[in-house]
């Protein structure tokens, strides 16, 4: 393999890296301050992000598709990008629409960048 699909291989995985920290692992630390700050329970800590709890499993499932760079990632990315503004407007949340907008745009952007490698690599 060339240098240039070394690189691209990288930045997805770099990316893919960023996105776990930000949708899948943030939501707990995002809990835990509501938790800290307004001296609330737990589990009403959680429920105030029930939306980003919810895709946590699509999410992480899609995002190691990505990491190994499966073809079918393609597709659940642009799955997720879809399901995490659906889930905010049918559950609410503490979490502004700015947050799941971001997350699309990322999945988005991530969901192209693995079919542009896909090419590259054919």
């Amino acid at each position: 393999m060339h240098q240039a699909g070394m690189n691209s291989r990288l930045v997805v995985r770099v990316v893919v890296v960023l996105t776990f920290v930000w949708t899948v692992a943030a939501p707990f630390y995002w809990a835990s301050n509501l938790n800290q700050r307004f001296a609330i329970s737990s589990d009403l800590a959680i429920v105030a992000y029930r939306p980003e709890f919810v895709a946590l499993l699509p999410i992480a499932v899609v995002l190691v598709g990505a990491w190994l760079i499966r073809p079918w990632a393609f597709y659940g990315l642009l799955a997720v990008a879809i399901l995490l503004p659906l889930l905010k407007f049918t559950l609410g949340g503490v979490s502004s629409l700015g947050m799941s907008v971001i997350s699309s745009c990322i999945f988005v952007l991530l969901a192209f960048r693995l079919k542009m490698l896909a090419k590259e690599n054919a």
